[in-house]
């Protein structure tokens, strides 16, 4: 950037002071009017008015009325976190004429309003932070943009539900898009092991940013399901209270969830709820929130990714972040394990290690500690003594507590706990866990059938150390965040791609692509077809005329197809995630040797080499000299 000759003598600044509501996020606890009225006496200040949402179209509107109207050559406002706003506020004074740069954002709803309950203190506090932003415009100059050689790429760091997303995102746009990620596959970390749900959207504090980009998340899959296949049933969920105690707390999540704009939502009697799901004796009411929905978490990773790579970008696996490279104090390219890549932005949806390689960049503005959920999956067979859909428990401050959820393939599960951990690899399940587990479900379900479980998991969950999402610019240049996407991470993926890359085209502009390509090529899924159907497959490939998995019927040539696909598996797990084959009963006791051989073969490698998840899991050896002896 470059200061704008001024020939020397500071002109006198005429400052316009725009104060926001939020709702009622700023207005409950800050004394609005007051803020305006102390603002109004400062010196420079011109013209000063409140509103109710500043970033609307029509708050938009009154700030380049007024930069009209009064001549103004600065502007404060007194909103949320410039993280949140900053590059649509410095937009919309530009289009009035305003060099962008004579802005300033006074923070008073993060640091005050959700701080402080005393109404009194987080005025005082929010009068002073207006006026040391009045005093900062005083004390700038417009600045021009200046040019210097880029390289137009931007990077993204984890394949997860939220690396991909933004991965897709940006792929709308003009720029060379590469997603690295350390493992050998995609969704290998948090989103492989979650409890698979689209959450409406109630639980969250009202106008965190969780809330935000979870009702928003669950609007925008509405639209990709369609756009990319993604397996989603929107089955509703219910929050289920079995005192009168727990009925008050559904009372306030009802609200809680008018507030951040959810549709639909209803106290269900006793009677209403058993009419939905019959197998909760214990219930005395439930809250029903219609718009939440269950998913299959890891095809719809793979499904983001694969729409990006059509439209350009690129995926490298097996691949760890190491370090970064600045000049004139911003990211220029990252240094990894298969070496350097240049690009002008960075992208850091890291998951649990998001604040390591915060750190790497020289960027300690959060942490990240893991949450490890453990999870108890039934057989099939059992759904019809659990439930259809998603159950919940009525939650307390640390989780929303030990669920029970019918996924899209029909399978049930109880879970997660929550267990803060230290070790961000450990996801070993603990008698202790599978215990609590149990004991917290049968409150709702007081005869579970645990004969019919066939398997159980864990995964961790990425918690930052203020509680909600890191989204936005870094305070190193060139560097964003995306962190601590835990629950409603998956819903809010979408929202938290779009709210990215709006800050990552402020920094480095692009134009949108004209050809972008929103829908995949769809392949059919063998087992939900009629005979008919199948048969008709049969004829064109005989490979689907071999079921190689007999639980979850997964044919050859689904398997061959989800090998040879953009971003395609390359081990036994990458099969099982895509096609299902090895997650049935049997747990890959019948299938797995036959995926195996059908990896080498496709891949081309021999069969000691096909791995089944990670660069250390081996499945076979090659016999040596002294058992060849042996036998």
């Amino acid at each position: 950037m470059h200061s704008e000759d001024t020939g020397g003598e500071r002109k006198v600044q005429r400052i316009g002071v725009f104060v926001c509501h939020c709702g009622t996020n700023i207005a409950a606890t800050v004394d609005v009017k007051k803020v305006v009225e102390m603002a109004a006496k400062e010196p420079g200040v011109v013209h000063a008015e409140d509103y109710q949402y500043m970033c609307s179209a029509s708050g938009q509107n009154i700030i380049k009325d007024a930069i009209k109207e009064y001549g103004l050559t600065g502007v404060v406002i007194c909103s949320c976190s410039p993280r949140m706003h900053e590059a649509t506020f410095r937009k919309t004074v530009q289009a009035a004429g305003l060099n962008p740069y004579m802005l300033e954002i006074a923070n008073i709803r993060e640091q005050c309003s959700w701080i402080h309950k005393d109404m009194a203190t987080a005025t005082e506090k929010a009068i002073i932070l207006g006026r040391a932003a009045i005093a900062k415009v005083h004390l700038n100059a417009p600045l021009t943009a200046g040019e210097s050689p880029v390289t137009k790429r931007a990077l993204v760091i984890g394949g997860g539900i939220v690396g991909t997303a933004i991965l897709r995102e940006l792929s709308k746009y003009d720029l060379k898009c590469v997603l690295v990620e350390k493992e050998l596959d995609l969704a290998a970390g948090t989103t492989k092991a979650n409890s698979a749900i689209l959450h409406a959207g109630f639980d969250a504090p009202t106008g965190s940013l969780k809330a935000v980009t979870n009702v928003r998340g669950n609007k925008l899959y509405h639209e990709l399901q369609k756009e990319l296949g993604l397996d989603i049933e929107w089955t509703g969920s219910l929050v289920a209270a079995t005192s009168e105690e727990e009925m008050q707390t559904l009372q306030e999540l009802l609200e809680r969830g008018q507030k951040n704009g959810v549709e639909g939502l209803r106290i269900l009697n006793r009677e209403e709820v058993l009419a939905k799901e019959k197998n909760l004796p214990t219930v005395v009411g439930a809250l029903w929130a219609p718009s939440a929905g269950v998913c299959w978490p890891f095809a719809m990773a793979v499904a983001f990714a694969q729409c990006a790579v059509q439209n350009g970008a690129e995926v490298v696996t097996d691949c760890r972040v190491t370090g970064f490279i600045k000049e004139a104090d911003r990211i220029t390219a990252v240094e990894t394990s298969k070496g350097l890549i240049k690009a002008a932005c960075v992208i850091n949806a890291g998951g649990v290690y998001a604040d390591g390689i915060a750190r790497l960049a020289g960027d300690e503005s959060f942490t990240i500690h893991p949450r490890r959920g453990e999870y108890i999956l039934f057989d099939k067979t059992a759904a019809a003594s659990l439930v259809k859909g998603v159950v919940f428990p009525t939650p307390n401050k640390k989780s929303k507590g030990i669920l029970i959820c019918t996924t899209t393939h029909g399978n049930t599960f109880i879970g997660p706990n929550a267990q803060d951990m230290e070790n961000k690899e450990d996801t070993a399940v603990t008698l202790t866990g599978m215990d609590e587990i149990m004991n917290s479900a049968r409150k709702l379900i007081p005869n579970l059938p645990m004969g019919a479980s066939i398997t159980e998991f864990a995964g961790l969950r990425a918690v930052s150390g203020s509680g909600d999402f890191v989204i936005g610019a870094s305070p190193v240049a060139g560097l964003f965040n995306a962190a601590g996407m835990q629950s409603p991470g998956l819903t809010a993926a979408p929202a938290v791609a779009e709210m990215i890359v709006e800050a990552v085209l402020a920094y480095c502009p692009a134009a949108v692509k004209a050809d972008f390509k929103a829908a995949l090529p769809q392949n059919p899924l063998f087992h939900r077809l009629s005979h008919e159907e199948q048969a008709k497959l049969i004829e064109k490939n005989r490979l689907y005329g071999r079921v190689i998995c007999r639980c979850e019927t997964v044919t050859e040539a689904e398997i061959i197809a989800a090998i040879k696909a953009p971003c395609g598996a390359k081990t036994v797990d990458g099969v099982k995630r895509r096609t299902r084959a090895g997650m049935g009963r049997c747990q890959g006791g019948f299938c797995g040797p036959r995926v195996t051989q059908i990896l080498a073969r496709e891949l081309g490698i021999p069969v000691p080499e096909v791995l089944k998840e990670r660069a250390d899991s081996h499945l076979f050896y090659e016999k040596n000299s002294a058992d060849e002896g042996e036998a």
